[in-house]
């Protein structure tokens, strides 16, 4: 990720060439660890087990008015970051956890904090929050909160088919957990179309598929799924009972007019 010579507690909006290159801000404002009150210190953890790197801010001092230094609230976060390889996105992308056990935005003479990701070249960013200001969907910072940063759409995310008369309601949508897995996962899923009678719907299924595109199971449904929110277990095993080996896998939702695909990572 580089290294900065930046050592600025004053905070600016994202993007901004005041910060350092490809910042992760998950609360970028005036933090001393050897400030009157502080008790805690910057660690970090590499999870090689979870596949995760950790960095937790534990008890820092939060350190208001830069004219007459004062101290605030022990403020403990942490930042984690997820393995693209084991955690895998519709990009490639690695995915970004803030997670907030103590927090307190209330620094007035520092503009607040500063919340978000940019870019090395200070030119594109993710501002969740600037100047205690947020957008109309984001939930103001506090304790037991967390923020992911994801390339990925909602697991509730609605797909809409277009058709030969305009836009039609043909909703489908495709969940699965945990995600990686060393057991079992769950896969939830919707087919909504009203387009078509169940005489005319092709049988859905569900097939998942190994990275060289070799189908190694399939589970036909019933088409009185459509309508209705359902849901099966895969225990990592083929359709003759043998156990997968470890790897990428691609869970795919079949039907007419339908084919939803998500990854899953099975880890031993």
């Amino acid at each position: 990720m580089g290294a900065t010579s930046v050592a600025d507690m004053y905070n600016w909006a994202i993007p901004a060439a005041g910060g350092p290159p490809l910042l992760i801000a998950p609360f970028w404002d005036d933090l001393d660890p050897t400030f009157t009150d502080s008790s805690g210190n910057v660690s970090y953890l590499y999870d090689a087990a979870n596949h995760r790197f950790i960095i937790e801010y534990s008890r820092m001092q939060h350190v208001h008015d830069p004219t007459s230094p004062t101290p605030g609230e022990l403020q403990t976060f942490e930042v984690i970051l997820y393995d693209p390889q084991y955690y895998p996105t519709q990009t490639g992308d690695g995915e970004i956890l803030f997670q907030y056990m103590d927090i307190t935005n209330d620094d007035v003479w520092h503009n607040y904090s500063t919340v978000g990701i940019e870019d090395y070249e200070h030119t594109t960013g993710l501002e969740y929050t600037f100047a205690n200001i947020y957008p109309d969907a984001a939930a103001p910072l506090a304790n037991n909160r967390v923020i992911k940063f994801t390339t990925d759409p909602p697991d509730t995310f609605y797909g809409v088919e277009e058709i030969e008369n305009g836009l039609a309601t043909t909703k489908y949508w495709l969940n699965i957990s945990p995600n990686p897995f060393t057991q079992m996962i769950n896969i939830r899923y919707m087919i909504h179309d009203p387009g078509y009678t169940e005489q005319e719907f092709r049988k859905p299924s569900v097939r998942i598929y190994d990275v060289s595109g070799r189908l190694v199971k399939s589970f036909n449904l019933e088409s009185s799924i459509m309508n209705h929110e359902s849901s099966l277990w895969w225990d990592g095993t083929d359709d003759v009972g043998n156990r997968v080996t470890e790897g990428v896998y691609f869970v795919s939702l079949q039907g007419i007019q339908l084919d939803i695909t998500k990854k899953v990572v099975l880890v031993e």
